[in-house]
């Protein structure tokens, strides 16, 4: 006989477990919303930050983009207590296009004020024995004062300085030694500064992005007087040499409220703010790049009558295209009369298609640098010569990325000698009899329209059709 199992019947939840079982289904659920809420918040952040335009309905500052970066990827920076933060190493969302030029952000104030640096150098200057960075010649070469007309080059040279930037703090501690490096004493007196001791170790020294392969000036002394300096190989050095150029960054802050107007921060595609239409020559940012001859040149200077002095990016070339070199000529100062001044005002510049149509004649200074001066650049704005081509003098932005050249500079001690700056980066002065590379600048007219280009070195501007590189 088999007997029959008795059927288990189930039994039905009472009032504890149906509870339990929705408030668990509930904060499942929730969970899930909190989750869904904040994908949906961060993507609509990432679209309205690195968009290719911002709504202006709702503007987007460049510290938020920068700091709306770090929540996908902190390599390379570091939130402080305070609120603050640092970038070091290899950061890749650090790179921000101000004013037509390329800088990389050191860091941002807990008030949102954003401090960079350039990326590469922009003037090259010799290295004076100045106890401060406010006693030197390269502080008054980079920031305005009122009481000095030929102050402030570089600044003058940024598009809306005035509204877009606070004063740079930074560190003034005399430093002997690389183990007493740190930042005890602070000044904040000028707008534009250059990176000190403190920047350079706190962002990786050599091995942080700082090292960008070119020698450059640091802000920082010792108790002798002298400079510390980076080498192009990211070592460290101290130094007065009476003649030897050194490269320029220029540091700058800008205020809490600069808005970005389009890029995602990489090298590639840098945060770009305060962006500007160019539809003349006189709209063009200084550092950009034209194309005019079938070669590029640099926007180095605008005059005060709102022209545009371009400086060759490059020498004048042979029919092989090597670099050409020349005599200066019977005299060592530059005139259009005779020797280079000569050549570059007939034979040269009539080779420039129509450039009766697109140049004008400019003031171009020269003086007498001393050794006794340091070679101050303002002694370049002593003399002048008015015609259609110039060369560099010291004062000039971009001077240090060709050698080799002839600057106008007159030698006081000997009618037989021109200066020029060697294949070294020294200033050195030669026999009329020597040969040296030449890069020539022209003044191109402001009005002149821009038919096509973004002013980079890829990409320049044209303003004559089929003169694109």
């Amino acid at each position: 006989m088999v007997k029959s199992k008795k059927k288990k019947s189930k039994i039905k939840p009472g009032i504890p477990q149906r509870t339990f079982q929705v408030l668990n289904t509930i904060l499942i659920l929730l969970i899930l919303g909190f989750y869904l809420y904040r994908a949906v918040d961060y993507h609509d952040q990432f679209i309205a930050l690195y968009s290719e335009v911002t709504s202006e309905e709702h503007p987007v500052y460049l510290s938020e983009a920068l700091i709306s970066k770090v929540i996908g990827d902190n390599d390379g920076v570091t939130k402080n207590e305070d609120d603050s933060y640092h970038y070091h190493g290899k950061p890749k969302y650090n790179y921000v296009i101000f004013s037509g030029r390329l800088f990389r952000v050191l860091d941002i104030s807990p008030d949102g004020e954003v401090r960079m640096v350039e990326q590469n150098n922009t003037g090259s200057f010799i290295l004076d024995d100045s106890t401060t960075f406010d006693e030197s010649i390269v502080k008054q070469w980079l920031n305005s004062d009122r009481n000095d007309q030929y102050s402030g080059i570089y600044q003058k040279s940024l598009k809306d300085f005035d509204t877009t930037m606070v004063k740079s703090t930074y560190c003034a501690d005399v430093i002997d030694g690389a183990e007493s490096i740190g930042c005890t004493l602070k000044n904040n007196k000028s707008y534009v500064t250059l990176l000190s001791l403190n920047d350079y170790k706190e962002t990786g020294a050599a091995e942080g992005f700082l090292n960008n392969g070119q020698g450059f000036m640091l802000i920082s002394t010792n108790s002798e007087h002298e400079n510390w300096f980076v080498n192009e190989d990211g070592s460290l050095s101290t130094g007065s040499n009476p003649t030897q150029f050194v490269g320029v960054r220029a540091v700058v802050t800008t205020r809490y409220d600069l808005e970005v107007k389009g890029g995602t921060g990489t090298a590639a595609d840098p945060f770009r703010v305060r962006t500007f239409t160019v539809n003349t020559a006189e709209d063009m940012p200084v550092s950009s790049y034209v194309s005019y001859g079938d070669r590029l040149w640099r926007v180095v200077r605008r005059t005060n009558e709102l022209n545009m002095e371009l400086m060759l990016d490059g020498y004048l070339l042979d029919e092989e295209g090597n670099p050409e070199t020349f005599t200066f000529g019977r005299y060592n100062d530059y005139s259009p009369d005779y020797g280079l001044g000569d050549y570059l005002n007939t034979d040269y510049v009539e080779s420039l298609p129509e450039y009766e149509k697109y140049l004008v004649t400019n003031d171009w200074f020269y003086g007498a640098l001393e050794d006794d001066n340091y070679y101050d650049y303002h002694d370049n704005f002593q003399n002048s010569v008015h015609c259609y081509v110039g060369l560099p003098n010291t004062a000039v932005q971009y001077l240090d990325e060709y050698p080799d050249i002839y600057i106008m500079a007159d030698v006081s001690s000997a009618d037989d000698l021109v200066y020029k700056i060697d294949d070294t980066g020294h200033l050195f002065a030669g026999f009329l009899t020597n040969e040296s590379k030449v890069r020539p600048l022209i003044c191109l007219n402001g009005k002149t329209v821009i038919i096509s280009g973004n002013g980079t070195v890829d990409d320049p501007y044209v303003f004559m059709e089929g003169s694109a590189q």
